[in-house]
């Protein structure tokens, strides 16, 4: 299934990327995203408590390296372009797309498409979302730091986490 959707997801940036409008573009990374669950429900391992093994902490490596390669890229709406803008879940879609995840490129699909797990178990690598309705999200880096695109005029940047405005935390991989 992966393939299928790495192959899909290929025509989509070469060929539709720039062409469409970004709400369809959400539409299709939602439809890559679930070409991509319905394999890796197939080859999921769980653990004895039921829950899904976390990601191998490399390629938590991968997208905490992947983000922090980003570092002063400045913020753009609706934008993931190495080197150029991010807005903060093309950021999070980018990173974890180094290591070979994929994830939706809105804050909140990203939310709903990945298991959640209690603020007081985040750990480096899980995704850090905020406000009601979810608008916002950074990667965290562990020791109550974060790595996000915050907003327009600002650039990708490492912050402590405030977590009293935290909505939510969930775990890619």
């Amino acid at each position: 299934f992966d393939q299928h959707a790495d192959a899909f997801e290929r025509i989509l940036v070469d060929e539709l990327d720039y062409g469409i409008p970004w709400e369809i573009r959400e539409a299709l990374d939602d439809l890559v995203a679930q070409v991509r669950a319905a394999g890796r429900f197939a080859y999921q391992v769980i653990a004895d408590d039921g829950h899904p093994v976390r990601a191998s902490q490399s390629l938590v490596g991968i997208a905490i390296s992947a983000a922090q390669g980003q570092l002063g890229v400045p913020y753009k709406f609706a934008a993931s372009s190495p080197g150029v803008a991010f807005d903060c879940s093309g950021l999070t879609k980018y990173a974890w797309g180094q290591a070979g995840v994929y994830l939706p490129h809105q804050s909140a699909a990203q939310y709903a498409s990945t298991p959640h797990v209690p603020k007081d178990q985040a750990q480096p690598g899980d995704l850090v979302f905020y406000y009601s309705p979810i608008g916002h999200v950074g990667l965290y880096l562990g020791n109550g730091m974060m790595v996000h695109a915050p907003a327009t005029g600002d650039v990708v940047k490492i912050v402590p986490v405030n977590w009293g405005k935290v909505v939510g935390v969930s775990r890619p991989g």
